[in-house]
C-alpha cells in the first residue's frame, strides 16, 4: 500500500458476530480501522438481532468502525442503500457471502465508483447459483478464496484467475 487512507465498506450477511465468516469480517474491519482507514460494516437487520454485545462488537467499537444494520434482501432497502452508498463514497466494498453480494448488486446495478472485492469461503460450484456466478464473473473486481481448493473450483467455474488472490482462512 502506498500509505493512502481508504474508505472501506464491508457487508456481511450475518446479523450476529458468532461464527467464522462474521468473526473474520469483524476482525478484518477492526484491523483496517486500526491501520488508519475509515471503515464501516453493514450487518443484516433481522428481528432477532442482538444489541451489539460481545467481544467482537466491542472490538469494532474500540477500533472506531461504524456499524450499520440494513435489511439485505429488501428491494426497497437496496434502493435506499444505493443512495447511501453515494454518500459513504467508499473506495472499496468487500462483500462476505451471497446475501451481501446480492444486496450490493441490487443497490448499484453495477453503476459504481468503487472497487468490489468478494470473499469465497466454500468449495461448492458457483454454477449451482447462476445469479451469484454472474455477479462474481462480471461485476466483482477481485475475489478472495480462503483456500487453494476454493480457488481451483472458481477457476473451473470460469472465474478468471487474475481476479483471484488466495488469503488463507
Amino acid at each position: 500500500m502506498n500509505g493512502r487512507k481508504l474508505t472501506i465498506l464491508m457487508i456481511d450477511s450475518h446479523a450476529e458476530i458468532e461464527r467464522g465468516g462474521a468473526i473474520q469480517c469483524a476482525r478484518l474491519a477492526a484491523a483496517l480501522a486500526e491501520r488508519g482507514h475509515s471503515v464501516a460494516c453493514v450487518f443484516d437487520a433481522t428481528n432477532n438481532a442482538s444489541e451489539r454485545t460481545g467481544a467482537e462488537w466491542q472490538r469494532l467499537s474500540n477500533a472506531g468502525v461504524t456499524v450499520l444494520r440494513r435489511p439485505l434482501l429488501s428491494i426497497s432497502a437496496m434502493r435506499r442503500f444505493g443512495e447511501e452508498l453515494r454518500e459513504l463514497a467508499p473506495d472499496i466494498v468487500h462483500t462476505h457471502k451471497n446475501r451481501a453480494l446480492y444486496s450490493l448488486a441490487g443497490a448499484t446495478r453495477n453503476r459504481r465508483s468503487f472497487g468490489w472485492v468478494a470473499n469465497r469461503g466454500t468449495e461448492y460450484s458457483l454454477l449451482r447459483e447462476p445469479p451469484a456466478w454472474a455477479i462474481h464473473r462480471y461485476w466483482v473486481d477481485r475475489m478472495i478464496p480462503v483456500a487453494d481448493a476454493v480457488k481451483a473450483q472458481l477457476i473451473r467455474d470460469g472465474i478468471p484467475p487474475e481476479k483471484l488472490r488466495t488469503i488463507y482462512g
